[in-house]
Parts: C-alpha cells; sequence; structure tokens
C-alpha cells in the first residue's frame, strides 16, 4: 500500500447462534464523532451502529450493542440466552 492510500477501518460486532433465526443483525462501530443514520443506510436489515472516534469499540458502544442484541434476540426466562464474550475492555463495565 503506498503511504498516500488511506484505509478506513470500521470494527463490526456480530453474533452466530446455532438457532440460525435468533443471531441479530451485525453492528458497526465508525471511526467518527458523531453518528449519522446513514451511515447504515443499506445495510443488512436490523442493522445499528454507533461511533468512537478511533473506530474500536468501547463501554459506550458495548452497552448500546448489548442493547441491540437484547432488541432483536428477545432473551426472557422462559427463553434464556447465553452469550460468550472475550474478556475486552470494552466488555468489562458495572453497567454491563
Amino acid at each position: 500500500m503506498a503511504s498516500a492510500e488511506r484505509v478506513t477501518l470500521v470494527t463490526v460486532a456480530v453474533a452466530v447462534s446455532a438457532v440460525l433465526n435468533i443471531a441479530p443483525p451485525p453492528f458497526f462501530v465508525f471511526p467518527r464523532v458523531h453518528c449519522k443514520s446513514h451511515f447504515v443506510r443499506g445495510g443488512p436489515i436490523g442493522c445499528d451502529g454507533d461511533t468512537n472516534p478511533a473506530g474500536w469499540m468501547k463501554e459506550e458502544n458495548f452497552m448500546k450493542y448489548a442493547k441491540h442484541f437484547v432488541k432483536h434476540v428477545k432473551p426472557s426466562k422462559e427463553k434464556p440466552v447465553l452469550l460468550l464474550l472475550d474478556n475486552h475492555d470494552s466488555h468489562l463495565s458495572i453497567e454491563a
């Protein structure tokens, strides 16, 4: 890659499921300060996103992803869901 070329990285949170119809749509974290609705326009149905100037997931982004996950998967006492995560700092918050 030539030094004049710029690459923009976008973080994507994706969940997979053994039951194919309950996996939530992807959640994007864009390297911006303010989130605009057109960032996800044309993306997969139900996808959502947030921003972080660095483009990676922070605690605030993870909490929005967690709400996105619950909105689409709809876990309940009758239908519990096990969400496995790595130990990334963004997943370790008091609010989570």
